[in-house]
């Protein structure tokens, strides 16, 4: 129901001319390299410094704060130097840029740099860790290159270790980041080190400590920077790949970039974007203002008035064995709501969000009906395996639907001819098929089987897939990415002794290092990339983005990693969000957790022979292959969930494309049953029903009246969401260095709960 403009009427717009102009400005770049980095510094110093054990503002919380950044740029200063001398300030198409430049880059210092970091300093402290067969597991699953050593420079290790008295845990770390300087980094000293005192927990004191030993971490970084670069290259032409089908020939139409995009689209004759003149605006940006604002103040101070936005009356399900003994039936006696996802709704075409809501309580119903009828309760696992086949319907419809397109592109990057393919599109598929022999060859390189390492990527790109259009159709911004990560999927299909140590233990660190599975969809590059494109597009009928995001990406890396060592030195480390102790230390409990299930942690010699992938007499595995195919045990019950998911989506989807007034569609149900839709169920109700009102009272003008009300929705809770963490810092900062757990506790009722 959106409107839509063609690319000469929106750089008219963009412009005031009947010619675009340049919007790849120093400036532009310039802008977009301070949003990214003041969002990733902003939330990292809150989750960070205030001594928080979770993360706050890093899960859900980047992108909003992006765009509260760029809206204050956009209300204070930009405004001011329009006012003062109007060349000086940025016009559309140059903000357009900035914010889709920022929007791709901003997941990469909080969680792709981070990880990284954060997890090669945990790591390595971890070697005198207190529990030894965690400590031992990493000497001999480490991140750095013991997977890829060779039997013999293993024996030799021993060797030396027994002739010459020499800690063994030098030779498995040799070259690499020291112990003491990784210790350093993760607890965090004084800058007078001499004084033999430490950092006190959650607090921050003066002056930082400028001593960083940078050279020690070269040489981890650089480790990992062939299989970074060549990822990212990956995430990106994946990203815009799909987006020109979706965009262009489905006329997919990207609500979060819709709204996105309404918040800044200005024409250059005005000091502020065209929608900062529509009162509706102001009233849904001043209603989430004082919402949450009221929220926040009641965090601080008790006494102020709360206006809830959650509610929940679990006591009625004891009255109730529907409720008990069905799938999160208690989520039915929960009307929590989410503001942006019911904006969202009212953009969402009528069967999308009909389904969202309306197929909740069916699942329930059918979670009690298999109650009555097994005598067990559908639980979490069986609805993950559920989702698994749910996924691989959704990745089939999706290529379906496109496969024209898909198999023009694929011919013309390969040289041939097609017709109907760009330039443009051609030259991207060449560079993602690039990226996809790369990665695998880097995945082999890492010490990956080559058949592993494809069935790796495969399952990847078709989570990546889901995730984008769920980004792109649904404007689902927060999904569970656990549940439904290649890990798990590997897991549950081959069973723990199908995918052997060594293979778990380097796909873990793979996960944990490229891909979070913790908090939001846009924190992955492909759906990033793919929505800040349409933003790009929607507001300057181009992609310029694509002549500077190499370098961009490139520099933000770099800088990226240079700050977060900085800050690890100078924070106090275990327990707070810096350092994501969680991920290694989840990670090695995991390794060892497997090998007993394997049956292989019987002895040290077994535990090393399992991991570096050697036969049981310590022999090494000759080839490129996987040898654990015949112990391939799947979870129990795995290929019929996984088939019902399969099925169910895929009739859903037929259906809908042989019947267009079909009233069901397919993308929901491919989150149906997660924790995440069992709070944004009411919401996509309450959404779908105001849209289906104003359609039938004022038709579509009406509805494109009310529209700028929900754009300042979203910019309110972006603003507040801001203005609230600085707040904390100050309050944090004036209060003896001690921060409150329930100061934040009401952001989760802003975004994602």
């Amino acid at each position: 129901m959106s409107s839509s403009r063609n690319p000469s009427e929106t750089a008219a717009l963009d412009g005031g001319l009947d010619k675009p102009r340049r919007v790849i400005t120093i400036r532009a770049v310039l802008l977009a390299m301070l949003l990214t980095f003041l969002a990733a510094l902003i939330g990292s110093y809150h989750d960070g410094s205030l001594g928080l054990t979770v993360s706050v503002t890093g899960q859900n919380y980047v992108t909003p704060l992006v765009l509260a950044l760029l809206l204050v740029f956009v209300l204070a200063i930009n405004a001011l130097l329009h006012r003062i001398y109007r060349p000086l300030a940025l016009r559309g198409g140059e903000l357009a840029l900035a914010l889709a430049l920022s929007l791709m880059a901003a997941p990469l210092p909080r969680f792709l740099v981070q990880e990284q970091v954060s997890t090669i300093g945990r790591t390595t402290a971890m070697l005198d860790g207190e529990e030894t067969a965690i400590s031992y597991v990493h000497q001999k699953a480490n991140l750095y290159g013991v997977l890829r050593d060779t039997e013999a420079e293993a024996a030799s290790a021993d060797g030396e270790n027994e002739n010459e008295n020499v800690d063994k845990n030098e030779k498995v770390y040799r070259g690499l980041l020291p112990l003491a300087d990784s210790k350093e980094f993760h607890f965090g000293v004084l800058p007078d080190s001499r004084t033999g005192e430490s950092w006190e927990s959650g607090r921050l004191r003066g002056p930082w400590r400028m001593d960083i030993p940078w050279g020690v971490w070269v040489k981890p970084l650089l480790y990992w920077a062939p299989l970074t670069g060549v990822f990212l290259v990956f995430c990106v032409s994946f990203g815009y790949l799909v987006y020109r089908q979706w965009a262009h020939r489905e006329l997919v139409r990207f609500p979060l970039a819709e709204l996105a995009a309404d918040m800044i689209r200005k024409r250059d004759d005005r000091p502020w974007p065209d929608v900062f003149y529509m009162g509706s605006f102001w009233i849904g940006l001043l209603l989430m203002v004082i919402i949450f604002s009221m929220a926040g103040i009641h965090a601080h101070l008790p006494k102020m008035v709360e206006v809830k936005t959650k509610a929940a009356f679990y006591a009625l399900a004891k009255n109730f064995p529907f409720l008990n003994d069905s799938y999160e039936g208690y989520s039915l006696l929960r009307p929590w709501v989410f503001f942006t996802i019911v904006a969202v709704a009212y953009l969402l075409p009528a069967e999308i969000s009909f389904t969202a809501w309306f197929m909740w309580p069916i699942m329930v119903g059918c979670t009690y009906f298999y109650f009555t009828q097994t005598g067990s309760r559908w639980n979490n696992q069986d609805n993950t395996m559920l989702l698994s086949g749910a996924w691989w319907a959704m990745a089939l419809l999706i290529m379906y639907t496109g496969r024209w397109y898909y198999w023009g592109v694929l011919k013309t990057a390969l040289g041939l001819r097609a017709d109907g393919i760009d330039a443009q599109s051609t030259r991207i598929a060449r560079v993602f098929l690039l990226a996809l022999i790369l990665l695998v060859a880097m995945l082999v390189v890492y010490g990956l089987p080559l058949d592993m390492a494809v069935v790796w990527i495969a399952i990847l790109s078709v989570w990546f897939l889901v995730m984008c259009r769920l980004v792109a159709e649904m404007g689902i911004p927060w999904t569970p990415l656990a549940q439904t990560g290649p890990l798990s999927l590997m897991l549950r299909a081959l069973g723990a002794t199908g995918l052997g140590a060594k293979v778990y233990s380097l796909v873990t660190i793979f996960k944990s290092m490229l891909i979070p599975t913790k908090g939001s969809v846009l924190l992955l590059a492909a759906p990033a990339v793919a929505n800040a494109a349409h933003v790009e597009y929607r507001l300057t009928g181009r992609q310029s983005s694509l002549k500077v995001i190499a370098p961009f990406l490139i520099v933000v890396l770099i800088v990226s990693a240079g700050l977060i060592i900085y800050m690890g030195y100078n924070t106090e480390g275990p327990h707070n969000d810096m350092h994501y102790y969680r991920t290694a230390n989840m990670h090695a409990q995991g390794i060892h957790g497997l090998l007993q299930k394997v049956g292989r942690a019987n002895s040290a010699a077994q535990i090393e022979a399992s991991i570096r992938g050697l036969n049981a007499d310590g022999t090494p595995v000759r080839g490129l292959f996987h040898t654990h195919w015949g112990s391939v045990k799947s979870d129990e019950g795995f290929w019929t969930r996984f088939s019902v998911g399969f099925v169910l989506v895929l009739v859903v989807g037929l259906l809908r494309l042989k019947m267009p007034r079909f009233p069901f569609h397919p993308l929901p149900l491919v989150v149906l049953g997660t924790w995440l839709m069992s709070r944004y169920w009411w919401s996509f109700l309450i959404g779908w029903a105001i849209k289906s009102l104003i359609l039938r009272i004022g038709g579509s003008r009406l509805f494109e009246r009310c529209r700028p009300f929900f754009t300042g929705m979203i910019a309110g809770q972006a603003l507040v969401l801001l203005g609230w963490v600085i707040v904390n810092i100050v309050c944090f900062m004036g209060n003896d260095f001690r921060f409150e757990r329930e100061w934040w506790l009401f952001f989760k009722d802003i975004f994602s709960g």
